[in-house]
């Protein structure tokens, strides 16, 4: 429970002799740590576009009022850490029978950068989807990883 509530790893220590030996691994975590505070944010980039839930496990998510932007708050990253997060977005059926790209999410990063101690803002590039067909709602799924 205290691993869920702090989103943090611990060591179980067994034996008193291997205390040493546990206190370096934990050492050694906080020494890999690559970025703090890391938050992404997931922004529909298209009115018609909004975020209607996120599957983030124990991370801390909010979604705008209006359901156009979706923040994630995972904390600290460690080097070579991959996250995983879903984010379910519907998309709207389109009223023509030709090609049409609709513009549907935007993803922004902000941490702290540990060695030099500044917040770092990363912009992604738009998602986009073409569709030649009119079709009702259908769900895609974004799968966005993020690493040191």
């Amino acid at each position: 429970m205290i691993l869920l509530a702090s989103s943090n790893t611990f060591s179980f220590i067994e034996l008193f002799v291997t205390v040493q030996d546990a206190f370096a691994m934990c050492i050694g975590g906080i020494l890999s740590i690559v970025s703090q505070e890391f938050q992404l944010s997931c922004i529909a980039t298209s009115p018609a576009v909004k975020n209607v839930s996120i599957s983030s496990d124990i991370y801390v998510s909010e979604i705008s009022e209006h359901q156009e932007k979706a923040v994630i708050t995972i904390g600290d990253i460690y080097a070579h850490e991959e996250k995983k997060l879903l984010v379910y977005l519907p998309i709207p059926s389109v009223k023509t029978t030709q090609v049409v790209e609709t513009s549907l999410l935007k993803m922004v990063s902000c941490y702290n950068n540990t060695v030099s101690n500044e917040m770092i803002i990363v912009e992604g590039e738009t998602t986009k989807t073409r569709r030649p067909l009119p079709s009702s709602v259908v769900s895609h799924r974004c799968y966005c990883k993020s690493g040191g």
